[in-house]
């Protein structure tokens, strides 16, 4: 059977450098584990809020493919069929408020519980996430 995929641990990395690379309007952060728009100013998005979502790779482009105008601000990947780490999506929300000008952000998370916790975690820790935030992260879960 053929793939086509150079190193099966990888291939969320592999996904996200050529999203990038296809689309100039994105941008990778933490080695390829967000994306996030490229082609807004700050001015744009200040007062709005982003939209954030990710999990595990492998149902492409279910994440990364929604980031864009009209869509998602940013995406978390994790690695086939692994939720995202905690600090990717805390990385997500700082570049969304601290970079964007965001004045809130909403996770978009699907119902597994597995893909919730570093979201929700994420959540919890809003001090750590930001400096200028004074509304925390709202969660929602979609069933």
């Amino acid at each position: 059977m053929k793939f086509l995929l150079k190193d099966s641990q990888h291939a969320a990395r592999e996904y996200a450098e050529a999203l990038v690379r296809a689309n100039s309007n994105l941008k990778a952060l933490e080695g390829g584990a967000v994306i996030v728009r490229n082609d807004v100013k700050t001015h744009e998005i200040n007062g709005n809020v982003a939209l954030i979502s990710g999990g595990g790779s492998g149902h492409e482009p279910a994440h990364a493919g929604y980031v864009g105008s009209g869509g998602l601000t940013a995406a978390v990947l994790g690695e086939v069929f692994t939720s995202p780490p905690t600090d990717n999506v805390l990385c997500a929300i700082r570049y969304c408020v601290n970079c964007l000008g965001a004045s809130g952000v909403l996770l978009i998370v699907k119902n597994y519980t597995g893909l919730s916790s570093p979201f929700a975690f994420s959540c919890a820790r809003p001090s750590i996430v930001v400096k200028k935030y004074s509304i925390p992260p709202l969660l929602i879960r979609l069933f």
